[in-house]
């Protein structure tokens, strides 16, 4: 669906920004099958590529579906090279170890942990409005 949205929305080069997304797959699926990194970077690269060139030919205003897309991108980004990681699941003796050193600071920390991200969220959402 990333690489169909530009192809879709287009109204001029349609079939540029359908082959730029069919090329992507292709590339992402090859990468996948030969879990090979770079070819699974350079998919992204056409994916975001394709986006940018059509906000950059289609339109002048900013497009509201933009932290979708980049939302879609690196979502795509985190689930192919996570696949490429050799042994998922298999837990690291140093992880567990730093899982179970008891931290100090109990209800109060946890406390002004929580307010602080009241906060950053009550700071985000009135920047967001302003912006407005």
């Amino acid at each position: 669906m990333l690489g169909a949205y530009p192809a879709l929305a287009a109204s001029k080069l349609a079939w540029l920004f359908a082959g730029i997304a069919i090329l992507a797959l292709a590339v992402l699926v090859v990468g996948m099958l030969l879990r090979h990194a770079m070819l699974l970077l350079w998919a992204l690269v056409l994916l975001g590529g394709s986006y940018a060139l059509w906000l950059g030919l289609g339109t002048h205003a900013l497009d509201q579906r933009m932290p979708i897309v980049g939302a879609g991108l690196l979502l795509t980004a985190e689930l192919a090279f996570d696949a490429l990681e050799p042994e998922v699941g298999r837990p690291e003796a140093n992880v567990l170890l730093m899982a179970a050193v008891p931290l100090s600071g109990g209800v109060v920390v946890t406390a002004l942990g929580a307010v602080a991200a009241v906060l950053a969220l009550a700071l985000i959402t009135r920047l967001a409005a302003e912006r407005r």
